[in-house]
């Protein structure tokens, strides 16, 4: 019996003394783990990759993190709640969907022809093994369904949205329009892209939303012409080709802020445009770059020095137009058909308003009730279709009037320093002036006859 209590009392011994060690154990361990250094995983919306860092290498209250490039803001904005939604609704297509071929570098694989059926589609990023760099001629415009009309086969396009990956680095190889007569709303461009071609676009009256990336350098002659684009936010560093935007339906314009010049046609004929900030950095306004659009009000840079021939022609809104001291050269037609316009006051750094003709009609056929022009001018431009005109002075630098005024001119400002003007017989026939006007006129020259009264012969 006692020695049965010894034995018990040996190995009850040995379990507490086990017991206690465990526990040291334990509690060491737990000591160690609140006190070893930390990791530290970061956070943040729109971060792709995420890397992990020492807590020691880390400063306080700072995140550790390697991202790619997240879409800037100014793109997000261009992407509607609608895109957004499309996109993610987007089918993931493999290569049996396409039509395909090496690219000429042997280097990546060229979509020719989509095959399939679905209306929202993610082109694939690779093809039996080899990446997918570019998008052929054409290549969704025979996508869909055949109709039969009249006997004949007719291939109605039916894609309506679509993601390009970011392995594509080119858009319709060398070629162009592939993407004319689908019924394309939206599509969200590779951010691998340099260039968008030669009418890539053109004729997508139903194409609502697309952002343009920052890898985007240039976009070329008529790329979104007769599109159904409401608002447009371009990167800083494009270049535009004529006519880009030409007939769409914008509403709202971002332009780049370095850009020089506003290319010929470029917002020509879109209607819906009725304001538009033109950056600092603009030195010129191509020809009928706002033609036939719905401008009310433009801010013109400070440093614009042309206004090309038809720039603002036939715009019918067109209420208001500073020009600032920088400008020199105005061509033809400026603004010819600008009904709107009331007053238009030219600065004294303006050179030149003759077009190759050798003569100017840059105000016919406009509103304008009040003009004054530069006084450096030698000439006086035409005015004889300025229906509505009643206040015009004449420059203090002026050698020759061979125009003829519109009957509705009321006053003619005379500076004290002009002595000698040539005019034409016809200058003022149909004009009906106060008796000391005339006066001035006569002593500057003039011969011909005024309305209601005789010329001075």
């Amino acid at each position: 019996m006692n020695q049965a209590l010894k034995k018990f009392l040996k190995m009850y011994g040995i379990m507490v003394g086990i017991a206690l060690v465990i526990g040291i154990i334990f509690l060491a361990v737990i000591a160690w783990v609140e006190n070893r250094p930390r990791k530290q995983v970061a956070v943040k919306k729109n971060v792709e990759k995420v890397v992990v860092a020492e807590q020691s290498d880390i400063p306080p209250n700072s995140i550790a993190v390697e991202e790619k490039k997240s879409l800037p803001k100014r793109v997000r904005e261009g992407e509607t709640e609608e895109a957004k939604k499309a996109f993610e609704s987007a089918v993931e297509l493999s290569a049996a969907d396409f039509e395909y071929e090496l690219t000429d570098n042997a280097k990546g694989v060229r979509l020719t022809k989509y095959i399939g059926t679905e209306k929202a589609v993610k082109v694939p990023s690779e093809v039996e093994g080899l990446p997918v760099t570019e998008l052929g001629r054409g290549v969704f415009n025979t996508s869909g369904v055949v109709d039969v009309l009249d006997g004949l086969d007719i291939v109605r396009t039916i894609v309506e949205t679509i993601v390009i990956p970011d392995s594509v680095t080119t858009l319709c190889g060398v070629v162009m329009e592939s993407f004319v007569t689908t019924p394309l709303k939206y599509i969200k461009l590779s951010e691998s892209i340099s260039n968008i071609p030669e009418r890539a676009f053109a004729g997508c009256g139903k194409l609502e939303s697309i952002y343009i990336p920052d890898s985007v350098t240039s976009i070329d002659r008529a790329a979104f012409r007769g599109t159904g684009l409401k608002y447009i936010d371009l990167p800083d560093g494009v270049s535009l080709d004529e006519q880009v935007f030409a007939s769409c339906d914008l509403e709202k314009v971002t332009l780049p802020q370095d850009i020089k010049k506003i290319p010929k046609g470029l917002f020509s004929g879109c209607t819906a445009l009725q304001t538009i900030d033109i950056p600092e950095s603009v030195t010129s306004i191509e020809d009928e770059a706002f033609y036939k659009s719905g401008i009310k009000k433009i801010n013109l840079s400070k440093r614009l020095r042309l206004i090309g021939e038809a720039a603002f022609n036939s715009c019918e809104s067109l209420e208001e137009l500073v020009i600032p001291e920088s400008v020199e050269v105005i061509k033809k037609d400026a603004f010819a058909g600008s009904y709107s316009m009331k007053k238009l006051v030219f600065p004294d750094s303006l050179t030149s308003t003759r077009s190759n003709e050798g003569t100017s009609l840059l105000f016919r056929v406009t509103g304008i009730e009040e003009l004054r022009l530069p006084n450096p001018m030698s000439f006086m431009p035409d005015v004889s279709e300025l229906e509505h005109l009643k206040t015009v002075n004449l420059p203090a630098n002026l050698k020759e009037c061979n125009v003829r005024f519109p009957e509705s001119l009321e006053k003619v400002i005379i500076p004290d320093s002009l002595k000698s003007v040539t005019f034409s017989d016809k200058t003022f026939e149909n004009v009906k002036l106060p008796l000391l006007t005339q006066k001035r006129l006569r002593e500057l020259g003039y011969t011909g006859a005024f309305a209601g009264s005789r010329s001075a012969d």
